[in-house]
C-alpha cells in the first residue's frame, strides 16, 4: 500500500534507523504470533503485517543511506536487496514444507515471527545509536 510506505519515509526521516528497524519486524512478529492464535481476525492482522513488510520496505533505504554515506550504500543496499528477494524465493517453499510436515500453518508462523524477532535483535546489536 502507498500509505505504509510513505508514513514509514516519513518516520525514516524523524527516528533513528537503529528503532525503526527494531519497531517493524517486533510490530510484524507480534502480528504474525497474532494470526496463529486469532484466526478469526485475519483480515485485520493480515493488515497490521502488510503494514510492518510495506514500511520496511520503504525503510531500509532510507536507513542504508544514513548508515552507508559513502560509496559503500550501494554495494550495502545490493546485498540487503539480494538477500531479500532470496527469501522471497525460498521462504514460500520452507513454508509449504512446514506445513506438509505439521498439517498446519502455525509452526510457519512461529518460524516467521522468530526470524522478524531475530531480525529486531540484530538491528538492536548491530546498528549503532543515533
Amino acid at each position: 500500500m502507498v500509505w505504509d510506505s510513505l508514513l514509514s519515509g516519513w518516520l525514516s526521516d524523524r527516528v533513528s534507523p537503529r528503532r525503526i528497524l527494531t519497531i517493524l519486524p517486533l510490530l510484524g512478529a507480534a502480528a504474525l504470533l497474532a494470526l496463529s492464535g486469532f484466526p478469526g481476525q485475519t483480515l485485520v492482522i493480515l493488515g497490521i503485517v502488510g503494514f510492518a513488510y510495506g514500511s520496511t520496505i520503504a525503510a531500509y533505504p532510507a536507513a542504508v543511506s544514513l548508515l552507508f554515506p559513502s560509496d559503500a550504500g550501494p554495494l550495502a543496499y545490493g546485498r540487503i536487496f539480494t538477500a531479500w528477494g532470496l527469501a522471497g524465493l525460498l521462504a514460500p517453499w520452507f513454508a509449504g514444507q512446514i506445513y506438509d510436515w505439521a498439517q498446519s500453518y502455525t509452526p510457519a508462523l512461529w518460524v516467521a515471527a522468530a526470524l522478524s524477532i531475530l531480525s529486531a535483535i540484530t538491528a538492536q546489536k548491530y546498528i549503532q545509536r543515533a
